[in-house]
């Protein structure tokens, strides 16, 4: 009858083994979805030296390169200010499909999206390699107010000087993208020097495996959201359902974390209880 009956403690080893398989399993299985979304989105190489060798779309490259100032370009793409940095470019795409087209005729807020972008390029080139745009004389200020769509006007350097409208176009996107214009205009009335900070911002990216190539040449990841409501619909709903799937299994992999962890105090259980490591040797 003894030879019969498994002692007690062995049921229990068993039943507390079970939590601990599970986990494997989840664990398991969370490494795999990582290697099926990732490599990561594949954005453009940082600017520093040692980036810039490497790595435009290769695995490694998790970041996506941001024309000019985060903030004026959250505005201009109809995002709240108050996102964190992982929602920017998934954001962005459901804007551009769900805001920027009427069939595949791009609407006001997508072309002024777009002129901005082009407009923050210019700007970042004139910024030079330190990324700070300096004007200290109305000459020197001629290039900046030709990309912001103004120019000076009579008597430039006094005070009853101000800027005038050259092109509507550009002008509006200095404004409503928030460019310092008062600033700049005030510096140049009282013949101050003019500094604005006017760098590359970087996003980290959804884990979302996609080709960012147009007929084998990289293309900007923003050029091509904006381009393409198809493209932008898809890496939304990858992005959307690559957050689903991580958050239920860490909901997962947490209880079965704390089964595990109660069965492993509980009394009576043989130190023979298969280890973590040992449990996910199994499940593979």
């Amino acid at each position: 009858m003894k030879a019969c009956t498994p002692p007690l403690t062995d049921l229990h080893a068993k039943r507390c083994a079970k939590p601990l398989f599970r986990l494997a399993a989840i664990l398991a299985g969370t490494l795999a979805v990582g290697s099926c979304f990732g490599p990561a989105v594949r954005g453009t190489a940082s600017s520093d030296s040692s980036s810039a060798d490497a790595k435009v779309g290769s695995p490694e490259s998790t970041n996506v390169a941001i024309p000019g100032p985060l903030r004026p370009f959250l505005r201009m793409a109809g995002i709240s200010q108050k996102v964190s940095p992982e929602e920017v470019i998934p954001l962005l795409a459901r804007n551009v499909f769900d805001l920027g087209y009427v069939g595949r005729s791009p609407k006001e807020f997508l072309i002024l999206l777009t002129r901005y972008v082009q407009q923050a390029r210019e700007l970042e080139t004139l910024a030079g390699p330190d990324g700070v745009i300096r004007v200290s004389t109305c000459e020197e200020a001629k290039p900046l107010l030709k990309i912001l769509g103004y120019r000076t006007g009579a008597g430039c350097g006094q005070r009853i000087s101000f800027l005038e409208t050259a092109d509507p176009q550009r002008a509006f996107l200095t404004i409503d993208s928030g460019f310092p214009l008062p600033d700049l205009e005030k510096s140049l009335q009282e013949g101050r020097a003019f500094a604005y900070s006017f760098t590359t911002s970087r996003v980290p990216a959804p884990p979302v495996e996609i080709d960012w190539a147009k007929k084998g040449k990289k293309v900007d990841v923003v050029d091509m959201l904006l381009g393409d409501p198809d493209l932008a619909r898809f890496y939304w709903a990858l992005a959307r359902m690559q957050a689903l799937i991580m958050r239920r299994l860490k909901r997962a992999a947490s209880s079965a974390l704390s089964i595990a962890i109660a069965c492993s105090l509980a009394p009576g259980v043989p130190k023979s209880l298969p280890s973590l490591p040992t449990a996910m040797t199994r499940v593979s």
